[in-house]
């Protein structure tokens, strides 16, 4: 899906891009999880490969499916290694449980870093065009 936004910083091949709500955001069951600034406006990180400036006005191009799958997999997965270490641990006893749910979060949090850094760079949105410079 494409978004227009406002490029808010710029370093180098990353741009910071401020985008509003959109139409998809609201038939979306995962949008209040992408809102993270008080003006209830998005901010992604793209890569800038046609040397865009702050305040320059852009489209961007972002795979919708990636997203809801990396939602999934970022709640997903440590919730679920931690349900499965609370059940293996619950053969011995309570306090088995808890450390065995704790310790299945954290692989799951561990876990989610590689994928991240694996993946981080495959998933960036791309800027599209320049709509506006300023």
């Amino acid at each position: 899906m494409d978004e227009i936004g406002k490029v808010i910083e710029a370093n180098g091949n990353e741009v910071k891009i401020e985008l509003g709500v959109s139409d998809h955001c609201t038939n979306c069951s995962m949008a209040k999880f992408c809102i993270t600034t008080g003006s209830g406006k998005r901010v992604i990180i793209a890569r800038n490969a046609i040397g865009v400036k702050v305040d320059d006005i852009v489209r961007v191009r972002m795979e919708g499916g990636k997203q809801v799958g990396s939602i999934l997999l970022v709640f997903g997965l440590p919730i679920l290694l931690g349900i499965i270490g609370l059940f293996l641990g619950a053969r011995y006893s309570d306090t088995a449980s808890l450390i065995g749910g704790i310790i299945g979060l954290g692989v799951g949090i561990i876990i989610l870093k590689f994928v991240e850094n694996l993946f981080a760079k495959k998933n960036v949105p791309e800027i599209i065009e320049i709509c506006k410079e300023d």
